[in-house]
């Protein structure tokens, strides 16, 4: 009977080890970056448009487990005073001057980078800054041709998110 409890346990455990590790990942293709994304997500919402963004969600409950995408390039809901990609390049230090907003400039970076943990990461032409703010992690992506996009979730740790990214 204890022999029978034994290798149940040892199956239970062993398939629920095989399960956690038999999470794969698939790659994505967005805003002309690319992403290699846990499989493993239970729902995806999508808006296009002005508000250009992606969520994959990976836990039943809404706003909970989630890997947001979205596309900053062409954003205009700040005043920025100059494109995206110059202003997330200045906010994040890869460029020391630029003509933008000095005020939005400032604002960010309290947001951002006071107090903060923040890492830039390289790769190509790809530059990537991972911030921790507000219990939220993200990465910020500076691509070739001006592109800019923001990767976020609540419950990837860092490592994860530099997987994610390919940085």
């Amino acid at each position: 009977m204890t022999t029978t409890r034994i290798l149940t346990s040892l199956l239970f455990f062993g398939l629920a080890t095989v399960a956690q590790a038999a999470t794969s990942l698939i790659e994505l293709k967005y805003s002309g970056f690319s992403f290699s994304v846990p499989d493993n997500m239970v729902a995806i919402g999508s808006n296009g448009g002005r508000d250009n963004f992606l969520v994959l969600r990976y836990g039943p409950e809404k706003g909970k487990r989630y890997l947001a995408f979205t596309d900053m390039t062409n954003e205009s809901s700040v005043m920025y005073q100059c494109d995206p990609a110059t202003f997330y390049s200045h906010v994040f230090g890869v460029i020391k001057n630029s003509d933008c907003n000095r005020v939005q400039l400032a604002s960010f970076r309290d947001i951002f980078l006071s107090e903060n943990n923040y890492e830039v990461w390289q790769s190509g032409d790809t530059t990537g800054v991972f911030v921790r703010a507000s219990g939220m992690n993200y990465v910020f992506l500076l691509g070739d041709k001006g592109r800019v996009a923001k990767v976020d979730s609540d419950f990837l740790p860092k490592e994860q998110l530099r997987r994610v990214v390919g940085l």
